[in-house]
């Protein structure tokens, strides 16, 4: 997570918003931050276990909420590889 030590990142949530505000695009798991980010329109990936919270629909990589969010899920209980290697190979530009 970016920090500054001027922004206390879970108490300060106008500071928290400038500081996602501040960023070309957001990697997190489910917190306020995806919240923020998302409604800000920013380009964020979201990192989900395999029980997610209600809010996101199962089995979906787009929320239709936000346009801008892309939906990473874990395909077995307490396994990030997968999801981290996904998210990694969509952040390494093209070379077209």
């Amino acid at each position: 997570m970016m920090q500054y030590s001027s922004i206390d990142n879970l108490n300060d949530l106008d500071g928290l918003t400038s500081l996602i505000d501040a960023c070309d695009f957001i990697v997190t798991v489910d917190n306020v931050t995806i919240q923020i980010a998302a409604a800000l329109g920013k380009k964020s990936f979201l990192l989900l276990s395999y029980f997610p919270h209600f809010f996101w629909p199962l089995l979906e990589k787009e929320s239709s909420l936000f346009p801008e969010l892309k939906i990473y899920r874990q395909d077995k209980i307490n396994q990030w590889d997968n999801v981290l290697n996904q998210v990694m190979k969509d952040l390494k530009p093209t070379n077209n």
